[in-house]
């Protein structure tokens, strides 16, 4: 049986700057196939080879496989799905086949538009694919399809979902097979080195409302430090990586687990041969602040932030429990401890002006993070605060859910000049970074990093593939009036996935009533213990109280970290 996994040719002006990312998805599903006894398996990359139509028609065509899958994040949903109607077109016998995070929770609004879709993988799918596999290999397709968890499919004009399948519990179990890649065509431009994208945690214990995390991933799991240096070390040694980003949305989260794994690096002499960046969060930073010179001696070189917002308002209404001053503090302790640090910005919501969007840029310069980033807010729309949003939401065409994009309009201005405002902010943020900052300041390995930052926006710059401009017509402020985002205002959302929103949004109604009237139980109780066993306070006595400062903030207002013996 031969399975052909294709990455669609999707393309934006965000993250890919920085280079091309290998595929993840890929390696780990093929391991897991391969451990099966799937041992044939084709991936195509079709972003990284820029394959048109015609050109993934004909890889298909050569392989001639019994079953094709892709996935798809909500900008290339669109992409993903003709992918799989090419395969149908090639061969109607062909099992098509989608997962990811949008098709998972969007898969009544992708079977709805991409009928010729056989079935969607819902959640992680290492397990799940293996299964779906083995009933094809042994004629139980379609007709056994009721009775494997984790799928979704249509039976003639219904869409049907079988029961959740359980998380992959053993994730140290799992061995990706990173063969398949084609290594020398993900390069890290900073460092002009391959790169690898490995991860060390699935999910998040917290469960933030713009997020889809912890909503994919469900269970919190975190792998044995020495199996994902084990990996790293392969990686290395069997593919020349010398830079690895770590996949996990806050990998410091267990400190404890973060701790093992840096030492694991050191002590296998890897700080010399490979470089790594993280995301993470201001709260964990400031937590570990005397750690810091630990973690760049285990190789760790840049750090993304989620600073999010200039204005405290905006830090509130994103619920992230930190401050202006925090921000602050967390950067100057990075570059205290030679680690770059990138400030992450998001703007584009329906309160944003010239005057907020100029606080930004004022911020980062007072900050002075190595890097600064403005990310378009961009509602996914499997979250809760993609319905609470409501018709400040235009804009259907999931194409354009890219963080370049201005999917919100922001009520004192045009896209146009959002686009506009924000370009502004990064031309005078690495103007002066070009001229005052990267090649004077430090020197070695600090100033080729900086530099090398600075070409990767250069390149792009001028290729004008950065925030899409080519495509969406910018070319400075007198063109600001002209950009055209090209949305596809025929894009809607499905009938089917409408009344799954709505049954949804009733579910967790009725659960916050119930929760509600229990929490009102529970205090009459209480109150009515306290009437019948009232002590007198003697005179003058305050009530005991806590005092102290309070627990530091985990990601969208978790209200803790994880424990350190987690």
């Amino acid at each position: 049986m031969r399975i052909m996994l294709i990455h669609p040719n999707y393309h934006s002006g965000g993250a890919e700057i920085a280079g091309n990312w290998p595929p993840a998805w890929v390696a780990y599903l093929a391991g897991s196939l391969k451990s099966a006894g799937f041992t044939d398996v084709v991936f195509v990359d079709a972003m990284t080879n820029h394959l048109s139509d015609e050109q993934i028609r004909a890889e298909i065509e050569n392989a001639n496989p019994d079953m094709v899958g892709t996935t798809a994040i909500t900008p290339s949903i669109y992409k993903a799905e003709r992918v799989l109607e090419i395969a149908k077109e090639v061969n109607p016998e062909i099992v098509t086949v989608i997962g990811g995070v949008h098709a998972t929770f969007m898969y009544k609004q992708v079977l709805s538009e991409a009928p010729w879709i056989d079935v969607v993988v819902r959640g992680e799918g290492e397990e799940i694919i293996v299964d779906l596999c083995t009933a094809v290999l042994n004629g139980r397709w379609p007709q056994d399809r009721n009775s494997i968890r984790g799928l979704a499919f249509r039976e003639g004009e219904t869409i049907v979902a079988s029961p959740a399948a359980p998380t992959v519990k053993n994730v140290d179990a799992i061995s990706p097979d990173w063969s398949l890649l084609e290594w020398e065509k993900y390069i890290y431009i900073p460092l002009g080195v391959r790169v690898a994208i490995p991860n060390m945690a699935r999910g998040c214990p917290f469960t933030c409302t713009f997020c889809s995390q912890w909503k994919f991933w469900r269970d919190y799991r975190v792998r044995d430090p020495k199996k994902v240096v084990d990996e790293i070390e392969a990686l290395v040694r069997d593919h020349q990586v010398g830079f690895f980003i770590l996949a996990d949305e806050e990998p410091t989260i267990n400190k404890k687990k973060f701790t093992a794994f840096c030492q694991e690096l050191i002590d296998r002499g890897l700080p010399d041969k490979i470089k790594w960046g993280i995301n993470t969060r201001v709260t964990d930073i400031l937590r570990d602040i005397d750690d810091l010179k630990f973690y760049r001696a285990a190789g760790l070189v840049h750090v993304s932030l989620g600073t999010e917002a200039a204005a405290q308002m905006k830090l509130d209404r994103f619920n992230k429990e930190t401050t202006i001053e925090d921000n602050k503090r967390a950067i100057r302790a990075l570059r205290d401890a030679d680690i770059f640090v990138e400030a992450q910005f998001i703007v584009g919501l329906e309160n944003e002006t010239a005057e907020t969007l100029e606080e930004t840029y004022q911020m980062a310069r007072d900050w002075d993070p190595d890097l600064a980033n403005w990310s378009m807010y961009t509602p996914w729309p499997y979250t809760p605060l993609f319905q609470e949003l409501g018709d400040k939401v235009e804009i259907y065409d999931f194409d354009k859910y890219n963080f370049v994009t201005p999917i919100i309009k922001p009520d004192a201005m045009e896209r146009g000049e959002l686009l506009d405002r924000v370009m502004n902010n990064y031309r005078r943020f690495y103007m002066k970074k070009a001229l005052f900052d990267y090649p004077w300041k430090g020197k070695g390995f600090r100033r080729r990093y900086l530099l090398g930052c600075l070409k990767a926006f250069l390149k792009a710059g001028f290729a004008r593939t950065f925030y899409d401009l080519g495509k969406v017509n910018y070319w400075g402020p007198q063109s600001k009036g002209k950009v055209d985002f090209h949305f596809d205002d025929t894009r809607r959302i499905a009938p089917a996935q409408a009344d799954e929103w709505q049954a949804a949004a009733d579910r967790a109604k009725a659960h916050r009533k119930a929760k509600q009237s229990a929490a009102l139980r529970e205090r009459a109780a209480v109150a009515k213990a306290a009437r019948a066993d009232v002590r007198e306070t003697p005179p003058g006595a305050l009530p005991d109280t806590a005092g102290g400062e309070g627990p530091v903030m985990a990601c969208g207002g978790g209200k803790q970290q994880m424990a350190e013996d987690a």
